[in-house]
């Protein structure tokens, strides 16, 4: 959050953020609920901020990612605002 709030305190339109989120968000993890919990908060927080920000003209992007990338985790892995 402290680096997507100095991003908001110098962005200019066109530029772009991209926060990195991870696949462990979609699963119910024991033992591990407060790290799966904030891999799917980065995801809220990202679209959250770019409905708050989006008349300044930036580009957002947050990514899930995993352990391996395949081609059915394709249109889950990347959301682009």
């Amino acid at each position: 959050m402290a680096l997507s709030r100095a991003f908001l305190e110098n962005a200019r339109q066109g530029d772009a953020l991209v926060n990195v989120s991870g696949l462990l968000g979609l699963l119910p993890v024991p033992g591990m609920s407060v790290y799966a919990g904030t891999k799917e908060f980065v995801l809220s927080f990202s679209q959250a901020l770019w409905h708050e920000q989006k008349e300044r003209g930036f580009r957002l992007s947050a990514e899930r990612r995993g352990a391996h990338s395949a081609p059915r985790f394709g249109s889950m892995n990347r959301y682009m605002w």
